[in-house]
């Protein structure tokens, strides 16, 4: 009595070997290379202001942020370049950065 592949494994195997190359992976066009690119600026620079916590944070003349240990801020400018390169919308005069934990 001869060995059998099972159906499915027979179905599995030609399902892998006929298919389509349009799933194979397609490298990024220029225009969303440079879009990650200057996700990647945004990010470096966000890091570079990072203030990490404990600490206080002015926001300008409307408030103190008492911004705790294992939380960080993101100053404004850094975090508004941040926000509208993934295209969010940042209105200057409300926005006054950024806090992750």
């Amino acid at each position: 009595m001869a060995f059998r592949f099972p159906q499915i494994i027979l179905f599995l195997l030609a399902a892998i070997l006929f298919c389509p190359s349009s799933y194979a992976e397609q490298k990024p066009t220029a225009a969303q290379e440079a879009r990650k690119t200057a996700v990647e600026v945004a990010v470096e620079g966000m890091s570079r202001a990072a203030v990490a916590g404990p600490t206080k944070i002015s926001l300008g003349d409307k408030a103190t942020l008492n911004l705790p240990e294992g939380f960080t801020w993101i100053p404004a400018k850094e975090a508004a370049v941040f926000m509208r390169e993934i295209g969010n919308y940042v209105d200057d005069e409300y926005f006054y950065g950024l806090v992750f934990k």
